[in-house]
Formats: structure tokens, sequence, C-alpha cells
């Protein structure tokens, strides 16, 4: 590499100045070093720098050997160093495109959940329905049964909206759901984990209260006394805004929806349960 002090000793036109194009590289090589989205590419992004930088080096021993004659070369040194300028600004178009793909990927990400804990569930049986004024009981109910299942059985919440008085009353009977999964269409049994049946019995008479009282026939129900139930799109907003509406109040900073009480089901499970108890549930479920 060429000394800095050549390159100041080097009186060149202020438009072509050397020293400028370093001080570009150095910049563009900064960044490359620093920014972590463009790790994958930065062994290609540094060969071309580098590549740039043996040009200049080039040049610059070029010019060096002119001395006084540099006017009448100037003609053919402003052709090089406008090839240099060139390749540095399509570097930085590369550097910037590579940056925006970087970010769009990262921003259409879904992203990440966070798994529903038992504190949390209580205060979501605590809060259900509240911010509903239209049949606040008869929601605050149906949202309480369907929070428990989604917490101690995992299920999706499209599996949780068919299932009838008679389904939950089996599974308080025998502790396990056998469910008609969605993706699958396949019938699969889910054993219930320790504690589930003793909260559904204690559900009982909001069971009654919703299936009997208000005659419902399905626990995803949009209307009482019939068999219409909610939309699938709009069975998972119903949830999902009384979830947010419980996590305003409470002030939780988690990035909750009903999908969360499926995240870390396994690793909850593991907390009551044997590895073996675990695995024959999960291959049952499954």
């Amino acid at each position: 590499m060429v000394q800095s002090s050549e390159i100041e000793s080097l009186d060149l036109d202020k438009s072509f100045s050397i020293v400028q194009y370093k001080n570009q590289l150095l910049t563009i090589s900064s960044e490359v070093n620093q920014n972590v989205s463009l790790s994958p590419v930065k062994p290609f992004l540094l060969k071309k720098i580098n590549f740039i930088e043996n040009k200049l080096d080039q040049q610059l021993n070029l010019s060096l050997n002119i001395k006084d004659g540099i006017e009448s070369q100037s003609k053919r040194m402003e052709n090089h160093f406008q090839k240099i300028a060139n390749a540095i600004d399509s570097l930085n178009q590369e550097i910037q495109k590579l940056k925006e793909r970087t970010e769009k990927k990262r921003t259409n990400k879904i992203p990440l959940r966070d798994g529903i804990t038992e504190m949390h569930y209580e205060y979501f049986m605590l809060n259900a329905g509240q911010q509903i004024y239209k049949l606040q009981q008869v929601r605050a109910t149906q949202l309480r049964i369907i929070y428990t299942i989604l917490y101690f059985v995992g299920l999706r919440l499209n599996e949780v909206r068919l299932l009838t008085k008679n389904d939950l009353f089996l599974a308080i009977q025998t502790e396990e759901f056998n469910i008609v999964h969605t993706k699958t269409s396949e019938c699969k049994k889910h054993i219930l984990p320790k504690g589930a049946a003793a909260k559904l019995t204690s559900l009982l008479p909001e069971i009654e209260f919703l299936f009997e009282t208000n005659g419902f026939t399905y626990l995803g129900n949009s209307h009482r006394f019939s068999e219409k139930v909610f939309h699938e799109t709009n069975f998972i907003r119903f949830v999902n805004d009384d979830i947010t509406a419980t996590c305003e109040t409470y002030h939780f900073l988690s990035n909750f929806s009903s999908h969360s009480f499926r995240v870390g089901y396994i690793t909850k499970l593991l907390k009551t349960l044997t590895v073996q108890q675990v695995d024959f549930i999960f291959y049952l479920s499954i």
C-alpha cells in the first residue's frame, strides 16, 4: 500500500483527489465491518473494496512517476479516476440494496410470541369480557371457558370453536379431549394434564349457564339459543381483542395473542409430568 505521506504530497486535480477516494473507501469498509446485516456478504464486499483500492494505488504510483508532466496526462488520469468513482458509486448502491433487502426481510417476519404463564392465565380469567358491553356476562363466561381449554390443552383456537357441552362433560369424566384437528381433519386424543380436569370441574356452573341458560350449542356460538357460530376470523378477533384489553389493563409488555397459549406448552407440561408422560401425550395428539 502507498503511504499517506506520499498521497498528501501529490498535487492532483481536486475533482479527482486520490485522498478523497481513499476516505470514501475507508468509510465504506467501516460500514461493511460494523453492519451485522451485511455479514453474509462481507467477504465479497471487502474483496471489491480491496480491488478498487489497488486500482487507486496503481494510479498514485503512475502519477508520482509523471512529475511535472501531469497536465499533459490529465485527460488520461481523469478517465481512470472516473472509472474508480463509478466503481465506488456502484459499490455504495450495492450495499444500500443489500441493507434494504435485509430490512424488508426483518419487517415481514412474523414476530415471536411470548408464552402464557399461570399468572397471565389468571389475569385473563379475571378480566375476561370486561370491555364488552353487550351480553357481557355471557361473553365473559364464554371467554373464561375458552381460556381454560387453551391454557391446559394447548389447542388451536378454531379447534375450540365447535366444542359442545357433551365434549366438555366427557373431558371432565375421562380427562381427555377427542378433537378433530382443523389442519389435518383427523380426530386426535388430547389427554388433560394435571389440574386441568379439576379446573374444568370448577367451571361447571359457568358451563351450565352458557349451554343451558343461554342455549349455546357450541362454545364458539355467536348468538344465544342458536347453532350459529362465529366465523373463524371473527372468532380469533373476538378472543384476541379481549387478550389485548387485558394486556392494556394490567400493562403487560409481552406480545400475546391466542396462539401464545400454544407457545411453550410442552415446557409447561414438563413442570408437572415426566418426560415419558409428555411424550405419550404428544404422540397421541399429533
